[in-house]
């Protein structure tokens, strides 16, 4: 009965620092710059836990996406597409906690990049990265095991992953899409 209340407790410390820009651990050099030199566009954060007003979205647009704007709905649940006129579902959270945009697969295209909370009673923390260019949904999530959690480290868009035991170490390295799984967006 203790482990699992160990794990709920570090899930709910976890949970509410999620987010929240705790601080940077910096790249060393040569990380930073091979990962940076693959970028067309530098990567941006389009908000966070703390930026987004409460009952208010934030629409934001891509360049190289003619024509479409992106939103973060007012409830801070749903990341859609705003084409001709018509608002089409990405990808949500319980809540979406914060908005990157970051070209992960080197193709020029940024790609829509969000930690996002899910589950009900044990909640966890996972990536999401959204493919506009190609239409697939990317995830990185180890429930019960770890929490994954974007942050900028010196320009580059990074995860931290968490272990959701008390004594594991927080881990931190650049994300790509290699180390994500594809996700039919239906099962989200």
């Amino acid at each position: 009965m203790k482990r699992p209340l160990t794990v709920l407790a570090a899930s709910v410390i976890a949970f509410a620092l999620s987010g929240c820009d705790i601080g940077e651990e910096p790249l060393s050099r040569s990380e930073s710059a091979d990962i940076s030199a693959k970028e067309e566009y530098l990567c941006e954060k389009v908000v966070g836990c703390r930026e987004k007003p409460r009952g208010e979205s934030v629409e934001f647009e891509m360049p190289e996406f003619h024509g479409v704007k992106f939103k973060l709905d007012e409830d801070g649940l749903n990341v859609l597409e705003i084409a001709d006129g018509m608002e089409k579902g990405l990808y949500w959270g319980m809540p979406v906690i914060d908005v990157y945009l970051s070209d992960l697969n080197g193709d020029g295209k940024r790609e829509i990049c969000s930690t996002v909370a899910m589950g009900s009673g044990i909640v966890d923390e996972r990536i999401y990265a959204y493919d506009y260019a190609n239409g697939k949904l990317y995830e990185l999530q180890d429930r019960f095991g770890s929490n994954y959690r974007l942050q900028l480290q010196n320009g580059v868009l990074s995860y931290v992953q968490t272990p959701n035991i008390l004594d594991g170490e927080a881990l931190s390295a650049p994300l790509t899409l290699d180390k994500m799984t594809q996700t039919d967006k239906s099962q989200i």
